[in-house]
């Protein structure tokens, strides 16, 4: 099928059917979206007047960004970058390329590396948003009854309290076994795993590398500094953003599934990609379209907190398996893209 898109002063590089239309997971009613990346002008680029991206409207979604700054977001590992520059595995989604393109595909492994950080703050945020899990409810509920029972409570800070308080800390010992605290693959301090309360399965004391201390409850960290009566407020409020979390959730508008899949989507490409280097549109495992296609459009039979462990359990694999066992490089090599980019000018 020949596809028109609209044309511009520059060169195109590529362009590509994006969104559910690369991705496979398409429905009857899905928009049509397009994304592109072209070479700026010589001329344009010495009177500093080239364009970084173009955004047209033809009844479709239609995106251009400059070589130069595509390269700067894939080498970031920018995920709609990721999946632009590797639609190629999907023929039926290229609607144009270039020598160019083909000679940044065949150096593939000097523009990725294993920076998927992007990758999985995505998943995150979605699993965060939409997590109503009881179990993490319940365990703020009753980290906030025991807070409340503190008499003058403005004039007592969390992390003494939980030092002197049984409750908070049944044995002193535990305090010897502390553990990496990795975010964004990242580690940004330790942390000690307190089992024995009332407080769920993930209840912690964190000590950030600045020094900074904090008791972490599902999740949420709340300073240790802070008085016991602002560390009740901020449990509120998490208990509040809950509350609307199962309200949409209950009210099930299809709004919330269809994010669900992206993020499932998004874990699942992410293992391709530290594995084999690569991205394949659509997802090389067959019941990969057909799972999050079904997750979209809530004909799947997994439940919603089934869809939120999948999401959790790969973003665990992802970080604690895949990145340390990648071979991608760590950082992409400049001197190449830069050489390579001059070239195009010669």
């Amino acid at each position: 099928m020949i596809i028109s898109i609209p044309e511009i002063k520059e060169q195109m590089v590529f362009a590509t059917l994006y969104g559910s239309r690369l991705y496979g997971t398409d429905g009857p009613n899905s928009d049509t979206d397009i994304r592109g990346v072209f070479l700026p002008r010589r001329e344009d680029l010495l009177l500093d007047k080239a364009p970084r991206h173009y955004n047209l409207t033809d009844n479709r979604d239609i995106s251009y960004l400059s070589l130069h700054y595509f390269l700067q977001l894939l080498t970031q590992g920018e995920t709609n970058c990721l999946d632009m520059f590797l639609s190629y595995t999907n023929k039926e989604a290229q609607i144009c390329t270039s020598p160019i393109y083909e000679e940044l595909i065949a150096n593939k492994d000097k523009l990725i590396t294993k920076s998927v950080s992007k990758y999985l703050g995505y998943c995150k945020s979605q699993a965060l948003k939409y997590s109503i899990k009881g179990d993490r409810i319940n365990s703020l509920e009753r980290f906030m009854e025991a807070l409340s029972e503190v008499k003058n409570p403005s004039s007592v800070n969390l992390d003494t309290l939980v030092a002197l308080d049984k409750r908070f800390l049944p044995d002193q010992a535990m305090l010897e076994h502390w553990e990496p605290y990795v975010k964004n693959n990242k580690q940004i301090g330790e942390r000690c795993r307190i089992t024995g309360t009332a407080f769920g399965e993930h209840f912690y004391l964190v000590l950030m590398d600045n020094k900074e201390r904090y008791v972490m409850v599902s999740g949420h960290l709340f300073p240790g500094p802070a008085s016991v009566t602002t560390t009740i407020q901020s449990i509120r409020k998490c208990l509040a953003s809950y509350g609307k979390r199962a309200e949409n959730a209950a009210a099930d508008n299809g709004a919330d599934y269809k994010a669900l899949s992206h993020a499932v989507r998004v874990c699942l490409q992410a293992e391709e990609l530290l594995t084999t280097g690569v991205i394949t549109f659509p997802h090389p495992d067959k019941n990969g379209p057909e799972l999050i296609r079904n997750i979209k459009f809530h004909t799947t039979v997994l439940s919603y907190e089934e869809i939120l462990a999948l999401i959790e359990g790969q973003i665990q694999k992802i970080e604690e398996e895949l990145i340390p066992a990648s071979k991608l490089r760590t950082g992409a090599d400049w001197d190449w893209i830069n050489n390579f980019i001059l070239e195009q000018y010669k």
